[in-house]
């Protein structure tokens, strides 16, 4: 298995709490974050594979925090993957996600087997 470093952004605790249970079974390394500035700053201290991101966060939402990383960090950093973790019809704001940076999108709920998936399609080689 490869090493793989993941970014859980994230303000609900029940569902950090469900999803880096998934992580930890995956056994990939993963931090956590609660609103769009705390994982912009994270990201500018610390290497991540993929960012997984909440839509509707405090301070800075997911899209806003998105933008930010693709416009303003330098490479390597502005092309981490980042997955939207959303609730919302993602049908619906398809092509608004992609505009914005997001290179997948991983509706809610979410299970073992989709964030695997979604996971290992992003960090092959």
């Amino acid at each position: 298995m490869t090493e793989c470093k993941v970014l859980l952004v994230d303000n609900n605790k029940i569902r950090r709490k469900l999803i880096a249970g998934y992580l930890r079974e995956l056994q990939y390394f993963y931090a956590e974050a609660i609103n769009g500035k705390q994982a912009i700053e994270m990201l500018t201290h610390n290497s991540f594979d993929i960012i997984l991101m909440d839509i509707h966060l405090p301070l800075i939402d997911g899209i806003e925090a998105t933008k930010i990383i693709r416009k303003k960090l330098p490479f390597p950093k502005n092309r981490v993957k980042i997955i939207a973790n959303t609730s919302h019809n993602y049908k619906d704001f398809f092509n608004q996600f992609y505009d914005v940076g997001f290179n997948d999108v991983l509706p809610t709920p979410n299970t073992l087997d989709s964030l695997k998936t979604i996971i290992q399609y992003h960090t092959r080689d």
